[in-house]
């Protein structure tokens, strides 16, 4: 697999303080931003309580 055929998953795991308008906003912000500016294809976020995974896959396209 040469280096533009790449994909590149990213996985991580926070807790959540509150999850209010802020949050929500910021968390909104920063998955437009995953899509427009890092080449993005999918993003699955998941919360229960005040756990929240989130999966995002990422192919590489020179950035």
């Amino acid at each position: 697999m040469s280096r533009q055929d790449a994909r590149y998953v990213v996985i991580f795991k926070a807790r959540i303080n509150a999850l209010d308008a802020e949050y929500s906003t910021t968390a909104q912000r920063m998955r437009e931003k995953a899509f427009s500016d890092y080449g993005c294809v999918d993003f699955v976020a998941v919360s229960e309580g005040d756990q929240e995974i989130a999966h995002i896959d990422r192919s590489y396209r020179g950035k």
